[in-house]
C-alpha cells in the first residue's frame, strides 16, 4: 500500500482539497471543515512565490497536519503563471523538504529528473502527471504515458484528459481498473461523474475545489465527499 505522509492510499477513496489561496487562508479553513483527506497546493496560483514568503506560507498550511502535495503546474498543462523551467525548479527544490509529495508533469523534460531525484532523496512521494485539455488519447498512447512515467520515477501516475463523449470516460475508467497506483480523471461538462466513479474503480485520489476551480468538471469538495459517502 502506498502512502502520502501518514495517509494510506488505495484502501478507500481519498479526496484532496485544491488550495489556491495563500493569503487569508479561507481555502484551508474550508478544506478542514469539509473533511479533506489531504491537500494539493497549487503553487502556480499563489501570489507570493518568493522563497521566504513561500516557505512561511507552506509551513503555516502544514500546521493543519493534513498531507501536502505540491505542484508548480506548467503553463502548457494548465498552470496559472508563465514560469520558466528554472523558476519552477527553484520553487520545487525549496518546498520539497516541507511537503509530503510533489506532482510534476511528464512533459517537464528539462527539470523532471532533478525534481524526482530530490524528492526521492528526501523520501517524498512523486506523482508524475499528464494533462490533455483537448481530448482523451488512444489506449496505446495512455499506456505509453504510464510506461514513461514509471521510467521517470513515478510512485503514482496521474492522467487527466478531456472527455468528448461517454466512450472517452469509459476508456479511462477501464484503464483505471487495469493498473495500480493511478490517479485518473476525465475533464469536461459531461465528466463530473468521473470524480466519483474513478475513485471507486481504484483511482487513488480525487480532487475537490474549496475556492477556485482549477479544472473543467471539478466539483466542490463538500459535494464530492457526500457523493463518495454513499459508496462506502
Amino acid at each position: 500500500m502506498i502512502k502520502i505522509g501518514r495517509l494510506n492510499l488505495g484502501n478507500a477513496p481519498r479526496v484532496a482539497a485544491v488550495i489556491t489561496d495563500d493569503k487569508n487562508g479561507q481555502s484551508l479553513k474550508n478544506a478542514i471543515k469539509q473533511g479533506a483527506d489531504l491537500l494539493e497546493l497549487r503553487i502556480d496560483f499563489f501570489k507570493g512565490i518568493e522563497p521566504e514568503n513561500l516557505s512561511k506560507t507552506v509551513r503555516k498550511i502544514k500546521q493543519s497536519r493534513l498531507p501536502l502535495i505540491a505542484t508548480v503546474r506548467s503553463k502548457t498543462e494548465g498552470g496559472k503563471k508563465s514560469l520558466t523551467d528554472r523558476q519552477r525548479k527553484e520553487i520545487f527544490q525549496h518546498i520539497i523538504p516541507i511537503v509530503d509529495a510533489v506532482d510534476i508533469e511528464l512533459s517537464s523534460k528539462n527539470i523532471i529528473k532533478d525534481i524526482v531525484g530530490s524528492a526521492k532523496k528526501q523520501n517524498k512521494k512523486v506523482i508524475v502527471s499528464y494533462h490533455n485539455f483537448k481530448e482523451t488519447p488512444s489506449d496505446g498512447k495512455l499506456n505509453k504515458i504510464i510506461k514513461d512515467s514509471k521510467k521517470a520515477g513515478a510512485d503514482i501516475i496521474k492522467l487527466a484528459a478531456m472527455a468528448r463523449n461517454m466512450q472517452d470516460i469509459l476508456r479511462l475508467a477501464n484503464l483505471t481498473l487495469k493498473h495500480k497506483n493511478l490517479i485518473t480523471l476525465s475533464m469536461g461538462s459531461m465528466a463530473k461523474i468521473s470524480r466519483v466513479i474513478f475513485p471507486i474503480f481504484g483511482s487513488l485520489i480525487t480532487y475537490g475545489e474549496v475556492g477556485v476551480s482549477t479544472a473543467s468538471g471539478q466539483m466542490p469538495l463538500n459535494i464530492l465527499k457526500k457523493e463518495l459517502e454513499l459508496y462506502k
